[in-house]
């Protein structure tokens, strides 16, 4: 079980990778072409901001969900690290509870309220608003999958590891006798 589980998590980066590339060379090359036409050619284009919007929304989901796989989330541990040991890795379990809780529910109530109002069409474009909503509860169910994998790490959700913050930090370890 473990083993899938890492290896549909390698998978889930690349596709986040993907999502990620795709939906910001879009909003650049069409915040290029929106400059282009209207500071240039004058004319401004209609669509631009439907699609600038639904790239961002796209890159802030799909991005929150890389952020939690690196451990780049923002973490406030000062009163958790305060806590005697025994205590502080109780609290964290109750923390990493009420995360994959939040992650849940949130997955859940992005799917329903998106297919729900499917049938919306974007004004400029002529597509279903489901193109832009859908990433809200795909980020957050991909953020699911990363913070399961943490606790199949056997690690808090979002705390890295000790060679990621080496490696992040720019820390080489020395090898010792040498």
């Amino acid at each position: 079980m473990r083993k899938y589980l890492l290896s549909a998590e390698q998978w889930l980066v690349r596709v986040e990778g993907l999502c990620i590339l795709l939906a910001f060379s879009g909003l650049i090359g069409i915040m290029f072409l929106q400059v282009l036409y209207r500071f240039v050619l004058s004319d401004p284009l209609a669509f631009t901001e439907e699609i600038s919007r639904i790239c961002m929304i796209w890159l802030v989901f799909i991005g929150g969900a890389r952020a939690l796989y690196e451990a780049e989330h923002f973490i406030v541990d000062f009163v958790v690290n305060a806590m005697p040991p025994a205590l502080s890795n109780s609290v964290g379990y109750l923390i990493d509870a009420v995360t994959l809780i939040f992650m849940s529910v949130m997955a859940w109530v992005g799917f329903r309220t998106s297919f729900f109002g499917a049938s919306q069409i974007m004004p400029a474009l002529g597509i279903s608003v489901i193109v832009q909503t859908i990433a809200m509860p795909l980020g957050f169910a991909m953020m699911l999958v990363h913070a399961l994998v943490f606790l199949v790490k056997r690690r808090h959700i979002g705390v890295p590891d000790a060679a990621t913050i080496a490696q992040r930090d720019g820390v080489v370890h020395e090898p010792v006798g040498v």
